[in-house]
């Protein structure tokens, strides 16, 4: 061969393509979980660029206190020193994984990445949750912080009249959807019935009078993941600063325990909507109707559509329900169904369970998917006001 001959690379024959396998060393999967790491702490600890607005402090008062801001610099700090925890567990997470998968060589990459994932996930605070904070007492979905003690050790039972006031806010941005502080009237209202969010229904039976609590509530406890119309979105976890003010027991009246049903089909419906429709028993004085906010004062006597067999009645408390109408603190149905009422009405409200307590209904009190049919009598309105 001259030097002018050039030699020139012999082409390379593609060699036939192996089959590609999930299975990996360990350096290569503890460099891929170190990666992963890095992007989960951005995601679940480092805060944004934004001020943060802080949740209120505990206070009572009337007023909205003036938002503070975290500044971003010591907020930073505060979320290295939790990613570092993180970090740490999620480390031993992943080399625990490895260790199990090693003398098999199953060390599959979406295993290693789930793994890795999960433990960042487990690590990260939840939202409306504090560091260092310790909860007086918690349920399926529900967390209480006592910020004043009440009065004495009792506490209302089933059934019992409460008048609480409330302020209920988002947990995801702190922003208020609701409270009877702008109202100027407390919520009364039977505890433990089925009348109110479950996360109530179980937490203010372990408050006394004159006590001062945060509530924290998943939304499993609250509205589900349909939310409420009257503006709770789907799956929304909610705090709420509660006092209660006080709490009666009442004279029980004997109510039938089952009679029987019309069917809704035999009756002259006066007005429905989504899942409901009203019959009229007794007109009312067709002028005063209830808007929305407004309290009702209202008797009522809960069935079960399917058998007759009462859940729940006001009659029987000898105390008429009084609450607030349309602001999402009673079944849709209800919400939707009275402002149709005028006083001195009686109707009965037939509500399937998708305007009452929908699949998962309330156990005990309502089991899954259960259509309920209301005796209600409309006694009065009092009108929104504000603080």
């Amino acid at each position: 061969m001259t030097e002018k001959q050039v030699k020139r690379p012999r082409p390379k024959v593609p060699a036939k393509s192996a089959k590609k396998t999930k299975t990996l060393t360990h350096s290569t999967v503890l460099l891929i979980v170190a990666s992963l790491i890095l992007g989960f702490i951005f995601i679940y600890f480092l805060p944004s660029t934004k001020p943060t607005s802080l949740t209120p402090e505990p206070t009572f008062a009337a007023k909205k206190a003036a938002p503070t801001v975290t500044p971003i610099k010591s907020a930073v700090k505060e979320s290295v020193k939790e990613a570092k925890a993180a970090v740490k567990e999620a480390v031993k997470e992943a080399k625990e994984a490895v260790k199990k998968a090693a003398p098999t060589g199953d060390l599959g990459v979406k295993e290693v990445v789930e793994d890795v994932k999960d433990a960042v996930k487990a690590a990260a605070p939840k939202k409306g949750e504090e560091e260092g904070i310790e909860y007086a007492a918690d349920g399926n979905g529900w967390k209480k912080q006592i910020l004043v003690a009440g009065d004495g050790k009792a506490t209302p039972q089933k059934g019992d009249m409460i008048s609480m006031h409330y302020t209920g806010t988002f947990a995801k941005d702190g922003k208020k959807f609701d409270s009877s502080l702008d109202r100027g009237q407390p919520l009364e209202a039977p505890i433990g019935v089925g009348n109110l969010i479950r996360g109530w229904d179980e937490a203010v039976l372990t408050m006394t009078k004159g006590e001062k609590a945060k509530l924290l509530v998943d939304y499993t406890a609250a509205y589900g993941e349909q939310g409420h119309p009257g503006g709770i979105p789907p799956k929304s976890d909610l705090i709420f600063e509660l006092e209660l003010v006080d709490f009666k027991k009442s004279n029980r009246v004997e109510v039938e325990e089952v009679v029987p049903i019309i069917p809704i089909e035999d009756q002259v419906v006066a007005a429905e909507g989504n899942n409901w429709k009203k019959v009229i028993v007794k007109e009312g004085d067709g002028v005063s109707f209830p808007s929305k906010g407004d309290k009702i004062v209202m008797q009522y006597t809960g069935r079960f559509q399917s058998s007759g067999k009462k859940f729940d009645s006001s009659l029987e408390r000898g105390t008429p329900l009084e609450i607030p109408i349309g602001a999402g603190m009673l079944i849709r149905g209800w919400d939707e169904g009275v402002p149709t009422m005028s006083v001195g009405e009686k109707a009965l409200l037939y509500v399937g369970h998708e305007a009452a307590y929908g699949e998962g209904g309330f156990e005990p009190v309502i089991p899954p998917k259960a259509d309920l049919v209301f005796e209600v009598e409309l006694l009065e309105i009092k009108e929104e006001t504000k603080a």
